[in-house]
């Protein structure tokens, strides 16, 4: 049971290793939030203690990875296409598959999806149409799920600039909350998916949004340190059983 044991313990934190190391990888990730290996008995025995059955664990295994959701703090960038969603909101977001997810990092940018349309003698017919996307490129939606036209400026003359119309802009981004925000589920390139337990995502009229700021990574370097050092630990122990083991294995096998 102790070999059992000690290799358990070593692929355990190892793998707890792994979820420290992408949480300090993402620290200054925009609204990342940050992971925490849950961990349990390997295997239970029952002993007859004192005519009690009592249940006795043996070795360890990561039982899931839980998701430690907290509102962010903002970070002021000055960038107009960065914007903070407070208030335990989120934006929502339509990836390149067109699957609807939520996030909570805000540093947006404008992609253009149509070209113009010139007519045979060169004059513009129809302007091309820009549109407020993510870094993966998974298009904004408004308060109504649909996707965001970026507005631009007009002259007093109804001549159309390429100056983007920041308010309007502001005003045409949705704003998500959930019951219970914690029940969320991660899925990747920072997105989070509903699940039972968080509730349908509802529009919010009140939840806070900042322009020219963006919500910071969750990450908190010392308290990361400091689980990567108490799993190094346990990581050397469960290395140092397992050599222990062999070590005497070994000397048994040769005693004649």
């Amino acid at each position: 049971m102790n070999k059992v044991a000690s290799r358990a313990g070593i692929l355990t934190y190892q793998a707890n290793m792994d979820v420290i190391a992408n949480n300090m990888a993402n620290v200054n990730t925009n609204g990342f939030k940050p992971f925490r290996a849950s961990l349990a008995d390997l295997i239970y025995t029952t002993r007859d203690y004192q005519n009690e059955d009592t249940n006795y664990g043996h070795g360890v295994r990561v039982q899931k990875n839980d998701f430690m959701y907290e509102q962010g703090a903002r970070h002021d960038t000055g960038l107009a296409l960065d914007f903070y969603a407070g208030d335990d909101a989120f934006f929502s977001v339509e990836d390149v598959n067109g699957d609807r997810f939520y996030t909570k990092a805000g540093a947006f940018q404008i992609s253009q999806t149509t070209p113009p349309v010139y007519d045979e003698e060169g004059n513009l017919t129809a302007a091309p149409v820009w549109e407020l996307v993510d870094p993966q490129n998974g298009f904004i939606l408004n308060a109504e799920g649909g996707h965001i036209i970026v507005p631009f400026v007009t002259t007093p003359d109804g001549t159309l600039t390429s100056e983007i119309d920041y308010n309007a802009l502001e005003d045409m981004i949705g704003l998500f909350t959930f019951d219970n925000p914690y029940g969320i589920r991660a899925v990747g390139d920072n997105y989070f998916a509903v699940t039972e337990s968080s509730g349908e995502a509802t529009p919010s009229e009140d939840a806070q949004l900042i322009r020219g700021a963006v919500e910071r990574s969750k990450v908190n370097v010392a308290n990361e340190m400091t689980e990567l050092m108490i799993t190094q630990r346990a990581f050397s122990l469960n290395i140092n059983m397992l050599k222990t083991y062999n070590e005497m294995t070994n000397l048994v096998n040769n005693i004649k």
